[in-house]
This record gives structure tokens, sequence and C-alpha cells, in this order.
């Protein structure tokens, strides 16, 4: 994927797969809002990028998930403001949001542009004008889908060169709205919409803290069923740098899930010590009727050997790790239980975490 100004200012991404064939040709990243100077005119300031591999379980036909992208957050800013986007990049597909961080200014979101130019486009598959998840699913060429349409996803693209991909939302934070798709009427590109009613794109919202999108997602395979069975989608439940807030305090690095879950890392084999700081997830206290129940308990163990247990954490409470690696271990697991009360609103934050080397 490249991210890039375009020669209008728009902030624009195109992408490939791994052999540099092309996925998506130019295609629009955005949103507007209120107190938001917005995505045109924008400079890059900052880029972080780092490997991010984890397991954790899912109830389904497979107990165990697994998460292997290179996690990428870019800064943007704005007549002094800046934002991220947030970037997961698989061998099969990518994933992407945006963060606006909370400035003391409450924003009324009014818009989304972001678009996606494909590539070689032939066929595609959707649910028409229907806010259900279970939509009935019609198909027909790029050209037959009346821009006034509102598409249910996730859109199924079969290529005129061989191959399919699809276009999706993933995990969904409480600051923003659900999403659809329409056709943009020419180029073979769709953009996000956030309405369900004929003739309007968007509905507007008005947030009073970070507003986080969910996730856009853009998964491509040579043959159907691989679609089917790529877990993209899910993963986009674990965060990543810059999205984890506790009790107020902003991490720039962390990983979440809800209790009961875990996640599994290999021991480097010089490490001397793990550290990190783990809490509630302040997207927990978004939910105004069961926010306040929110509790978990953490547990670092290394090849079974317990090395930490948090206290029971709620609303507003973390705790620092900080353990020594014994000699010779070779797997960490990171374990949040419920506090023995429930799972309602148990999102789990693990922040700043790693390991330190031995020089």
């Amino acid at each position: 994927m490249t991210v890039a100004r375009n020669a209008e200012g728009n902030i624009v991404y195109t992408l490939s797969d791994k052999e540099g064939n092309a996925i998506l040709s130019e295609s629009e990243m955005g949103i507007t809002a209120t107190n938001f100077p917005g995505f045109p005119g924008a400079a890059l300031t900052a880029l972080t990028a780092k490997r991010l591999t984890a397991s954790y379980p899912y109830l389904g036909n497979f107990s165990t998930m697994k998460e292997d992208c290179v996690a990428a957050a870019l800064t943007l800013e704005n007549e002094g403001y800046r934002f991220q986007i947030e970037i997961k990049l698989y061998d099969n597909g990518a994933a992407f949001r945006y963060v606006l961080p909370y400035d003391g200014k409450s924003r009324s979101v009014r818009s989304e542009t972001t678009s996606f130019a494909v590539f070689a486009l032939q066929k595609v598959w959707y649910g028409q004008n229907s806010d259900c998840y279970e939509s009935e699913i019609v198909s027909s060429p790029y050209r037959a889908v009346s821009a006034s349409s509102k598409l249910t996803g996730p859109l199924t693209i079969e290529r005129r060169d061989g191959g399919y991909l699809s276009l999706m939302e993933g995990y969904v934070d409480e600051s923003y709205i659900g999403t659809n798709f329409v056709s943009a009427g020419e180029n073979d590109t769709f953009r996000v919409s956030g309405s369900w009613t004929s003739g309007r794109d968007f509905d507007s919202f008005t947030a009073a803290g970070d507003i986080v999108t969910g996730w856009r997602v853009i998964v491509y395979a040579e043959e159907l069923g691989d679609l089917v069975t790529n877990n993209i989608l899910y993963n986009t439940t674990l965060s990543l740098g810059g999205s984890n807030t506790e009790n107020g305090t902003r991490f720039e690095h962390g990983i979440s899930t809800n209790a009961i879950g875990y996640f599994v890392y290999d021991i480097p084999e010089n490490a001397a010590e793990f550290v990190g700081v783990v809490g509630i997830d302040d997207s927990a206290y978004a939910n105004a009727a069961d926010g306040y129940k929110a509790s978990i308990l953490c547990t670092v163990s290394a090849d079974g050997k317990v090395l930490y247990t948090s206290p029971k954490l709620g609303q507003g409470q973390y705790d620092s790790i900080r353990v020594a690696i014994p000699e010779g271990a070779r797997e960490l697991k990171i374990h949040f239980g419920d506090a023995g009360d429930g799972i309602t609103c148990d999102n789990a934050t693990l922040a700043e975490a790693g390991f330190l080397l031995e020089k």
C-alpha cells in the first residue's frame, strides 16, 4: 500500500499484492467534520511500523485465531491538529481506519470520503437497499449498479484478469457509526456511505471524545473460497498503536481483546524482562448502561510459570507490569480473565508492552 497527497492536496492510496499487481488504483481517504481541518492539505509528520503477531481464542470451527501483519500508524497534521491513519498490511489484504484524538472540542462528522477504485473489475455481488446484514445477495456488472442503491457489505468482486477481492467493514468503535457502500458511478469505484436513506450518503452525528472509524478492509485471493477462509476481518478487533486509552491516558502502542482472552508470544533468546501496562480500555465506558461493570484480572506466564498477577482492575484502574524472564523460557502468555463477574464491557488492553533485551 502507498499513501500520498495528490496534486489536489487530497490524501490518497493505492494497493498492490505482494507481487506488485494492482488491486486498487488511486483512491481517496478521509472524513469531514466540524472543528476538524480535514484531510486535504494535511502533512505527514510521523510514521511508525512494526510486525504484529498474536494468538487469541475464537469460538467457531477452530479454537485459536492468529494475527500476523505489518502494523503502521501515520500521523498527519493540518492547521496544528494531529490525527492518525492506522494500517494493517497482510499477504492477502489490508485494513485501515482513522483516529481523531479528542482535543476538548466536540465534532459533528458530516461525511466520509473513503473510496475504493477497483482495478479490472468485472462483476460484483452485494446486498441491496437493506440494513440487514443477512440481506439478499444480487450480482451485476459495475455499470448496472445504481448509484442510488445502498450496498450492504461485504462486496465480493470478480476481476477481469482473474482473482477476487472483497470490500467490507471491520470492528466499529462506539464513537462512530456502521457504514455501507455506494457506487461512485464511474471508474469502477465504490465509496463508503453512512446512511440507509435514499438520496443521502451520510447521517451526521456528534462525538464528544476520540473519533475512531471502523476498519476499511480489503481482502484479495485467486480463488473465491479463499476469501471466505480469510481471517483479516476478525483481526480488526485487535487494536494497535495510538488507539488505546486507559483512564484518560492515551498510549501510543497497544493491543486489546475482550476477556476472557489471551495473547501468546515467542520469547527472544536474549530477553531479560517483559514490561507493559494493563487495564480497561476507555472504549468500555462509552457504554453508558453497562460500562461500570468492566473488570479484569491479568496474568503473565512463561512456559506455564506465572510471573505476574494483576489486582482486580475496574473502571479508571490500570497496573504496570515488569517481570524477569526465566532463563531458557520460550513462550510468554498474557491472559485476561473476567474477574469472576462476567465479561460485560471487559475491554482489556495491554499497552506499551515489550521485551527488554540483554546487551
